[in-house]
């Protein structure tokens, strides 16, 4: 039987190439004895909650430990393609494969724990990292006392110490939201607003798969509603800097599991996707009464490049800014 390399710490791997390939998210892509080709991101969401992001295709069966950074967090890992074992404390061995993912409460002892890929097996890995604070907000915002039970089934799905959790099936719409955060080249607040929308849409669909819950079986009262049209105004008419989740949140009273399934459920349109089309719809509005430039309206509407904005401006308005200019 084959014996797996140990790696103690990614960061202390000799490696023979490596390269930054975004700056605002710390996304490499490096080459290294064992590794073989890899990629990997570490990208901050929102306040205490990390994304992961690691692929690649080993030249040799290895082992990792779990990295010091990791102690007294809570850890979703989420298998994209390929296979993991996860090796964790008292002996508990999880088996990950593809679109499956597990929660897991690191104690102090966490270090102790490895993964393990397999030689020649190309695989694709994302994982949340929260602090133990920031998952028991998020669970708070999540479920209200009304709740109880599917918080209760939340906690129960964890692996901790010695006590086995359960593997959940990664739905289609999670495996399409890590995609849309990898791929975004938003600067400044469009990006940190883009991204804490996109950090609680994740944690909506994954918690409710937890919790089994259906969408059909979302009650939204008339002051729900209310609250949702509220801040669907406030997304057409407010300065797009001075919004945030977090105060939609505060401002309405509203937790982030209605926010987001309620907005998609009452208006058919995700508030990320509207949020995306008044941002466009400004930049029109500034291009065609104001005539600014593309490359400032790229610039002052939060795309890194003037191609990229044409790009997005003409999948929205079906014809290029340049044609309005």
């Amino acid at each position: 039987m084959e014996t797996p390399i140990l790696i103690e710490e990614l960061k202390d791997y000799p490696f023979d190439e490596v390269t930054r390939l975004n700056c605002e998210d710390d996304m490499l892509k490096f080459k290294a004895p064992v590794l073989g080709e890899s990629h990997t991101a570490l990208i901050p969401l929102t306040s205490g909650v990390l994304l992961a992001y690691y692929a690649g295709k080993p030249e040799e069966t290895y082992q990792m430990r779990y990295s010091q950074y990791f102690q007294d967090k809570i850890l979703i890992s989420l298998m994209l393609s390929g296979d993991s074992t996860h090796h964790l404390q008292g002996n508990l061995e999880v088996n990950l494969k593809k679109n499956q993912s597990f929660i897991y409460a690191i104690q102090e002892d966490g270090k102790l724990s490895v993964v393990e890929y397999k030689k020649s097996k190309r695989f694709e890995v994302a994982s949340l990292i929260f602090d133990q604070e920031a998952f028991n907000i998020c669970l708070d915002k999540f479920f209200d006392k009304t709740q109880k039970k599917e918080k209760e089934a939340c906690l129960k799905a964890f692996f901790s110490g010695k006590q086995p959790g359960e593997l959940f099936d990664i739905t289609n719409e999670v495996n399409l939201i890590i995609k849309q955060i990898l791929n975004c080249r938003l600067i400044k607040n469009f990006r940190r607003v883009y991204l804490e929308c996109k950090a609680y849409e994740l944690m909506a669909y994954y918690f409710q798969s937890i919790s089994c819950i259906n969408n059909s079986e979302i009650y939204f009262s008339a002051d729900d509603i209310k609250k949702l049209q509220g801040i669907k105004s406030d997304l057409s008419t407010y300065d797009l800097e001075d919004i945030s989740v977090e105060n939609l949140c505060k401002k309405y009273g509203i937790n982030r599991f209605k926010l987001t399934s309620g907005f998609q459920s009452l208006f058919n349109v995700s508030i990320i996707k509207f949020y995306r089309k008044q941002v466009l719809q400004r930049a029109f509005n500034d291009i065609k009464e104001n005539r600014i430039s593309i490359t400032e309206a790229a610039l002052k509407y939060g795309y890194n490049t003037p191609q990229s904005f044409s790009r997005a401006f003409f999948k929205e308005f079906q014809i290029r800014p340049s044609a309005i200019s």
